[in-house]
């Protein structure tokens, strides 16, 4: 099904569930959501495009369908992309504004009342960033209360100040609230393919326009999932990632807006290339002078990142294997998070 909806003027929030695949997690992931909406769904609904699942991923969302009305579902006749299929979801909700959910995340109870109150409140803003809370695989353990460590909601006018609060945690996508009409009106043919459309748009509609940052971390966020990394994609991904924040004056962003995004991202950098590389991230000649023209001016750069590139997948993956036997993994994890914190990742 590939038609899109015109906007519904009593709709104000849609949650958007971009899916591939994700019949493993999205029943969690709807549950969540549909337990804060059955009574207010004049005012919200559940929005899912689904880029030409071949799993289960249909039949379960069918299911989910038959029994709530205000879920809309939509299924790509071939895969078009993370990207585009973003943007289809957006460009199929009706809301006003619309809040972006991975379907292998989930919502902490009270979070879409919150946002409704917020709009009340501030109906001119054009992106609210939720708060987010960071979990394993399993959803057992959780590794961080809160990526943004505030205790009360803000409220900003400028573009520049908010991304230098936020940072790069405004690219993760449960925490992405984004006004719908603001969101259509930026050309993204630019940043199709990249995986980070839905940032580089925030970077785009913001100006102008007031946003507001959500303390309470109700985005709640799966980690350990590897569709993000397979083959050690991600840090090709982080290449262009680079590019487009250091793009950013272009288009009004202050320099220390431009270094408080990056930070976090060189700083991580040595954890990022370990990860990848146990994930399969094949180096090459191009690769690495991809990343010497980038991060040469960066000291750990050539202090950690760039002989971890240089050594062999095979040594990665062993010190892995060795750091998650049972026996030692509690030291190794101690230890993960003492380096992290040298790093200031």
């Amino acid at each position: 099904m590939m038609s899109e909806n015109l906007n519904n003027k009593n709709m104000k929030l849609s949650i958007a569930i971009p899916t591939y695949n994700g019949a493993l997690y999205i029943q969690e992931n709807l549950d969540s959501a549909i337990l804060q909406i059955e009574n207010i769904n004049e005012e919200v609904e559940i929005v899912i495009s689904d880029n030409a699942s071949t799993d289960g991923t249909p039949k379960i969302i069918r299911e989910y369908q038959s029994k709530y009305p205000f879920i809309k579902y939509f299924h790509n006749e071939e895969n078009l992309g993370v990207d585009k299929n973003f943007d289809l979801a957006v460009r199929r909700s009706m809301g006003e504004y619309v809040w972006f959910l991975g379907d292998d995340d989930k919502m902490a109870n009270g979070g879409v009342r919150k946002v409704l109150d917020v709009l009340k409140e501030n109906p001119k803003l054009a992106v609210i960033f939720m708060n987010c809370k960071m979990f394993n695989r399993n959803f057992d353990k959780c590794s961080e209360e809160k990526v943004l460590d505030i205790e009360r909601d803000i409220l900003f006018d400028k573009a520049d100040s908010f991304f230098q609060k936020v940072g790069a945690t405004a690219a993760l996508i449960p925490s992405s609230i984004v006004r719908r009409d603001l969101w259509l009106s930026v050309d993204k043919r630019r940043y199709e393919g990249t995986g980070w459309l839905h940032l580089a748009t925030l970077f785009h509609l913001l100006p102008g326009h007031p946003s507001y940052c959500i303390s309470t971390p109700y985005s709640l966020f799966r980690g350990g999932t590897t569709r993000w990394h397979e083959n050690g994609k991600f840090l090709k991904m982080i290449i262009t990632l680079f590019d487009i924040i250091k793009s950013l004056p272009e288009y009004g962003y202050k320099e220390v807006t431009v270094k408080r995004i990056l930070d976090p991202i060189l700083k991580n950098m040595p954890l990022t290339i370990f990860s990848e590389k146990v994930n399969g991230l094949s180096v090459n000649y191009f690769l690495l002078k991809e990343m010497v023209t980038r991060f040469h001016s960066s000291p750990s750069f050539w202090s950690l990142s760039f002989p971890l590139l240089l050594l062999p997948g095979s040594v990665h993956r062993a010190f892995w294997k060795v750091c998650t036997t049972p026996s030692v993994k509690p030291v190794a994890e101690r230890a993960y998070e003492s380096v992290k914190k040298k790093l200031g990742a």
